[in-house]
Parts: structure tokens; sequence; C-alpha cells
């Protein structure tokens, strides 16, 4: 039921914690941290944009300034640091094993050797059989067969956090989100391109528009010069039925031969006929309807003020967004650097214990 919906709802909430970094970050109050913020800082994994990325006003103030001299910023981003911090390693101490197996290895030979003894007396090949168990002892096999077990597990360890540190280094060097982040600024750019075109465009339509009013005018003077009802040099009733008959009735509809062809109508007789129709448009005197064209410049001025507003709107959006990348990669690589560091010391210390067990392995 809806109603028991918001009783749970609001009794989960009120079992909800508010993180002290971000208050995007919030979690159930039965934890001793922040989740979200140990998966950023430890495992580098981001699950939300940080606040300080979404209410941060990254825009100049000043919006014209801003688009004469945008440029992408580069991201620089350093090699990854693998040097390891003067600081000594300390393998495991194995002397204290090392006495131990021996002073076991002795023990139990000699308990074998009094038992080797009570045998002899009773039976020849059990005393044999316990002087086999003193020699296995004494060469060490069981511990030996321990030792390999162990030195096993010391190689996946070291291989493993190898192969960890690798992984990691490649995250670090991968040019992915860096290439997102080109093409982002390059999004920006063309943006503003258009951004600086709106006066250009603005005088090209009204220069179009005039134009336009202009062959309209022009049109429909031609109209008035019927080509049945004129004489046109090599055009006799036969081509003048063939234009009739493909929609070229005046002066004006020989512009149509741009697009369509007549059947006995090739080139040279088209050249004529543009001849004749320039020879009616010489005596056209254009009359510009200022009332129409005002009504149609203020709509194209109305036109590129709303095309501006929009891009402008998209250009804070899409810098805003690109600025918010760019901390992310920075952040994102200052976090990788971290895991290195940490990982980095975690395989010198495999190694070094790696190198310490087999000297060990080496004395039993």
């Amino acid at each position: 039921m809806p109603a028991q919906w918001i009783v749970a709802t609001n009794q989960l909430l009120q079992q909800m914690s508010t993180c002290s970094k971000t208050k995007l970050h919030v979690y159930p109050n039965t934890l001793a941290n922040c989740p979200w913020c140990h998966f950023k800082e430890k495992r580098n994994i981001l699950y939300f944009i940080d606040d300080i990325y979404s209410t941060e006003n990254n825009f100049p103030s000043d919006f014209e300034q801003f688009i004469q001299g945008f440029r992408i910023d580069p991201v620089h981003i350093p090699e990854p640091n693998l040097t390891i911090p003067n600081q000594p390693f300390n393998p495991p101490d194995h002397s204290g094993r090392l006495r131990k197996y021996e002073r076991d290895q002795k023990i139990i030979a000699a308990l074998l050797g009094v038992i080797a003894i009570i045998m002899f007396m009773g039976s020849v090949i059990g005393g044999f059989i316990i002087l086999g168990l003193i020699v296995f002892v004494y060469l060490g096999l069981p511990w030996k067969w321990k030792l390999r077990a162990e030195l096993k597990d010391h190689k996946e360890k070291y291989q493993r956090l190898s192969e960890r540190l690798t992984q990691i280094v490649h995250d670090y060097q991968s040019r992915q989100d860096i290439e997102q982040y080109q093409h982002h600024g390059k999004r920006v750019a063309q943006l503003i391109s258009q951004y600086t075109e709106v006066p250009n465009n603005i005088q090209l339509k009204k220069r179009l528009e005039e134009e336009r009013f202009y062959n309209q005018q022009l049109h429909s003077f031609l109209q008035q010069f019927r080509i049945q009802d004129h004489a046109i040099p090599s055009f006799g009733a036969s081509r003048k039925q063939a234009l009739y008959n493909a929609g070229i009735i005046s002066a004006s509809d020989i512009s149509k031969l741009g697009n369509i062809k007549v059947q006995g109508i090739g080139p040279k007789y088209e050249q004529l006929l543009f001849s004749w129709q320039r020879q009616m448009a010489s005596g056209f005197v254009y009359h510009p309807d200022n009332h129409q064209l005002n009504k149609a410049f203020l709509k194209i001025i109305d036109d590129a003020a709303n095309a501006k507003k929009q891009l402008e709107q998209e250009i804070r959006s899409q810098y805003n967004g690109l600025h918010q990348l760019r901390q992310h990669i920075i952040m994102k690589r200052k976090h990788l650097q971290t895991q290195i560091t940490d990982v980095n010391q975690q395989v010198a210390q495999a190694q070094a214990e790696l190198r310490s067990f087999k000297q060990l392995i080496r004395v039993v």
C-alpha cells in the first residue's frame, strides 16, 4: 500500500547518515565510515560527482571576453612515480624457525633411534624400518614439503601483487579519458565558433531575404511574357508546344531548364531561351517592399538573438562539464598514484619475503 511504503521510507531515512565530506554521500548509520568515500579513496571508484564540482561555478563572469580568449586547457599527466621510499623492508626472521626445525629434527631422530634399538632386540626387520624413518626425518623431507608449499604461496602473492601493480600503472597511463576530454573541448570550441558566426549569419540571411523578394518580383514580371505570344529565334510552333507540354509557359519558367530536360531542346536552344529571358528581364525595375523587408529582418534578428541565447547556455553547460572532466582526470591520477605507491611497496615487501624464504629453503 502507498501509505505503508511512505512509512517504511521515512523509517529508512531516519536510519541514514550524511557524509561529513560531501552531502551527496548518504549511507546507513550502522556503518562507522562512509562507504562511498572508501570506494573513491581506496579503490578509485567514483559513484558520484563530488558536490565540489557540481556546485562550483567555474564559468567566467564576462562571457564575451571568455569566448574571445577560449582555449582548451591541456591536462599534463606526469609519468607514474614507481620509486620506493628509502625505508628498510623487514622480511620475517627465519633463524628461530630454522633452529626449531633442527631441534625437532634431532629430538625425533633420537626418539626413533631409541625405538630402533628396542625393535632390533625383538625384530631385525622392524629395526631397519625404524632406521629408514630416522634417515627420512634427518634429511628433513617432511619439513621441505611444507616449506615448498609455503614457497609456492609466497611466489603467488608476489605475482598477484606484481600483476595488480601493472594493471594500476596501465590505468594511470590510459589516454581514454584524456581523449574524451579533448573531444569534449572540441565540442565547446565548435559551439563558440557557431556563436561568433551569428552576426555574419544575420547579414547573410538579410541578403538572401532581399534576394528572395527581388526574385519574387522578377518572377511576377517575367510571367507576363508568354512564350507562345513572342517570336524567339529558331523556335517554331513545334518547339514552343514541347516547352508548353513541359510546363515552360512564360519567360519566368525558362529557369526550370536547369532541372528538367525537354525533348528536342538541347544546350544550343537552351542558351537561346536564356538569352531571350535576359532580354525580357532588361525592362524589370525592382521596387523594394520596405515594410515586408523590415518585418523579415526583425524576424532574422529575433531568431539570431534566440540562437545566441541557446548557444550561450549550451556553451556554459558544456564548459562546466569540460572543467569537471578535467578535475576528474586529475583526481583519478592522484588516487591511482597513491595506489601505485602503496602496491609498489607491497610488491617490494613480498619480493623481500620471497628472497628470505628461498634462503631458508636452501639451508633446510
